[in-house]
C-alpha cells in the first residue's frame, strides 16, 4: 500500500467515525425527544382520564339535582293541592257554621 493510498485510507476511517458519531449523537437526541413526547402524552392521559371522572361527578350530581327538584316541584304541588283543599274545607266549615246559626237563632 502506497502512501497516499494509507492517508486516503485513515482519512476515509476518520470521516468514517465522525459520521458515525454525529449520527449516534443524532439518535440519543431523537430518542430523548421520544421519550419526552412519550411522557407528554403519558400526562395528556391521565388528564383526560381525570376530566372523564369529573364529568361523570358533574352528571351524577346533576341528576341528583334534578331528582331533587322534581321531588320539590311535586312537594309543591302536593301543598297546593292541599291548601286548595283547606280553603274548600273552610268555606264549607264557614256554610256549615252559618246554617247552624240559622237553626239555633232560626234567623236566615
Amino acid at each position: 500500500m502506497t502512501m497516499l493510498a494509507g492517508k486516503q485510507l485513515k482519512s476515509r476511517v476518520s470521516e468514517g467515525k465522525k459520521v458515525t458519531a454525529e449520527a449516534t449523537e443524532s439518535f440519543h437526541a431523537i430518542s430523548s425527544d421520544i421519550s419526552m413526547m412519550a411522557s407528554v402524552i403519558q400526562q395528556i392521559s391521565d388528564a383526560t382520564r381525570e376530566q372523564e371522572i369529573g364529568v361523570r361527578q358533574i352528571s351524577l350530581a346533576m341528576s341528583n339535582i334534578d331528582k331533587a327538584t322534581q321531588k320539590s316541584q311535586n312537594a309543591v304541588s302536593s301543598s297546593s293541592e292541599s291548601s286548595s283543599d283547606l280553603v274548600l274545607q273552610s268555606e264549607k266549615l264557614e256554610k256549615t257554621a252559618e246554617n247552624i246559626g240559622i237553626l239555633i237563632k232560626g234567623e236566615k
